[in-house]
């Protein structure tokens, strides 16, 4: 039976994280189907303040065992009130004692029945209470409650655009509390002396001590609490975010990543008239070195790749695995090249890193290959420039794609350069 949305029924957020609902889901009316890319989204989606109630319907395949856990507590501090559905195929994966953490274990498609139970049982109605005859105490005056929303509003803008918020949240405790002198040492710094201090952990991992000249041990007791749980959300987000934008294997940047950074990259770089390079790389008949020395020699070759890279390029520069044994690395400098004291310097030489890194890579020896392996390593690729090359992302891609195929097509072991990257070879 469909349901229409009222003011008594609102409708129900269902955030879809790998998770299929079924066709009477589809139709039901009293409910917004939201799918999201990952399950780090989910979370920013539930810390919302303004939301409506929320569901997350997780697929069981959409998250592995060791991200499981953290995912859980993670929701559970972003919005205690949200229900967590986990939908899996009959006789699906054992979930190892995790399936008391879920508000229900859905058997196939997501149906209105599964979305609606949960809440119920979470959210009973709450029992009639007489109206006191008494005035009502007074309320806090209307800008008090706007500075208090500003404030929330600026934890979660700080946590969800993955920045390190603690700054923002010692900030905020300043301003709630009216204490200039409240401070936070992180754990294994040096303790301020201050005449109140307390220790800031949650679950047994310790953070750091929270001091105060001002406030007794009560209150910041309190203190330390709000600020552990929301020091705990963070560090959750950043490992989600961390298993979600990164390759296992070699530590780099994964292909989610790197859709991404490239489009947000490319339109700094137009805002700021500033050029960005995308080199395209990949190893020269990998599957040759796969076939005879096995998948963990050739596992070996492409965490050696990532790590020479990292080795020659600038810490504003970023490596992406963006295939089996293709990588891409961004070139970009947003505030233009820098030297240590700060004055202008010439850009890198991009020519000058390529034949670096292709001498490198040919002269490592690889142990599981064996000690008299005959093959040298050697690697092909393509760099295109934005904008001389191409004024868009995919379009940048596809060039650079290219000119990775005419650099095996002209013998490998090359990495050739756009026409609008000739200029930045030696510059």
């Amino acid at each position: 039976m469909t349901t229409h949305p009222t003011p008594a029924n609102p409708p129900i957020r269902v955030l879809l994280v790998g998770a299929e609902p079924a066709r009477s889901l589809r139709a039901d009316e009293g409910v917004e189907l939201i799918r999201v890319r990952s399950a780090v989204d989910a979370i920013a989606e539930l810390a919302d303040p303004g939301a409506p109630a929320s569901v997350i319907a997780l697929g069981e395949n959409a998250l592995d065992e060791r991200e499981m856990r953290p995912f859980l507590d993670a929701a559970r501090d972003a919005n205690p009130k949200a229900t967590i559905l986990l939908c899996r195929r009959d006789g699906g994966r054992s979930l190892n004692g995790l399936s008391r953490a879920f508000d229900l274990i859905v058997e196939g498609p997501l149906t209105p029945d599964a979305v609606r139970a949960p809440r119920a049982a979470r959210e009973p109605e709450p029992t009639p209470v007489a109206q006191p005859t008494n005035p009502a105490p007074s309320q806090p005056h209307a800008s008090t409650r706007a500075a208090s929303l500003d404030e929330e509003s600026a934890d979660l803008e700080a946590l969800l655009a993955g920045h390190d918020a603690t700054g923002v949240f010692v900030d905020a405790l300043r301003a709630r509390l009216d204490d200039p002198t409240l401070a936070f040492t992180r754990e294994g710094a040096k303790t301020p002396g201050a005449r109140t201090s307390v220790a800031v952990e949650r679950r047994g991992s310790p953070f750091g001590v929270l001091s105060s000249d001002r406030l007794n041990e009560h209150a910041l007791r309190d203190a330390a609490a709000w600020l552990s749980r929301r020091l705990a959300l963070a560090e959750q987000m950043r490992q989600l975010r961390e298993a979600a934008l990164t390759d296992p294997l070699t530590g780099a940047w994964n292909r989610r990543f790197f859709d991404r950074y490239l489009p947000q990259t490319l339109e700094d770089a137009k805002r700021r008239r500033l050029e960005a390079h995308l080199l395209v790389i990949d190893i020269d008949d990998f599957k040759h070195f796969n076939d005879r020395y096995g998948h963990g020699a050739g596992d070996e070759i492409l965490r050696e790749t990532v790590r020479l890279l990292k080795s020659v390029i600038r810490p504003c520069d970023r490596v992406c695995r963006i295939g089996g044994d293709e990588f891409a690395v961004v070139f970009y400098e947003p505030e233009g090249p820098r030297s240590a004291s700060g004055s202008p310097q010439t850009p890198l030489s991009l020519s000058k890193v390529t034949a670096r890194f292709q001498r490198q890579i040919c002269e490592c020896r690889f142990p599981k290959l064996g000690d008299e392996a005959p093959e040298a390593l050697t690697i092909s690729g393509g760099l295109a420039t934005y904008p001389w090359d191409a004024i868009d992302a995919p379009a940048l891609l596809d060039r650079a794609d290219q000119l990775a195929l005419e650099s095996k097509r002209a013998g490998k072991s090359v990495i050739l350069f756009g026409p609008g990257s000739q200029g930045c070879k030696e510059r």
